[in-house]
């Protein structure tokens, strides 16, 4: 081997001689690459847990929108001014309660329509009037003046008792 002259090849090496040689480069994330993940995984966790307060907000608004339909639906029925009185029917079953307003002389009933999920008001002459929306099961069972009502609304169920008067057998 010569003095001062540089080694440019590993073929110049000669046999028994090791040379260890350094060119591996470590890479590594810079200052400014982990800024940019921290901020982006940041931005990421925000958006998620607005998502999931958005989506706690609707759900609490929801229950209370039915919790103020289920109790539109007892006032109504409770409705003094209406003047409602139960009528008893033959062979009845738990989806009905059949009404009749002693101050409009009208017959009504409450009926479920599972097919469209709602809780309807009709009359004799055809009106109709939805009372509840997306009603899982109803069921009203009456003994003598009393009339107990369980509804499952959106997988929350709701329940009254109240009396009535009773009225004699009607034209519905």
């Amino acid at each position: 081997k010569l003095k001062g002259e540089k080694l440019k090849f590993r073929s110049q090496i000669e046999p028994g001689i090791q040379l260890h040689l350094n060119c591996t480069k470590i890479r590594g994330f810079t200052l400014i690459e982990a800024t940019v993940v921290l901020v982006v995984t940041a931005m990421g966790l925000a958006l998620l847990a607005g998502i999931g307060s958005n989506m706690q907000k609707q759900m609490v608004a929801k229950q209370e929108i039915d919790q103020f339909e289920w109790e539109r639906f007892v006032s109504l029925l409770q409705n003094e001014r209406q003047h409602f009185a139960l009528v008893k029917k033959p062979g009845e079953n738990v989806e009905n309660i059949y009404l009749y307003s002693r101050k409009a002389k009208k017959d009504y009933i409450v009926h479920y329509e599972s097919e469209r999920d709602k809780v309807i008001m009709e009359t004799a002459s055809g009106g109709y009037m939805p009372l509840l929306y997306r009603v899982s099961s109803f069921r009203a069972i009456k003994q003598d003046k009393t009339i107990k009502i369980t509804v499952q609304i959106d997988q929350r169920t709701y329940q009254t008792t109240f009396s009535l008067p009773l009225q004699k057998e009607s034209g519905l």
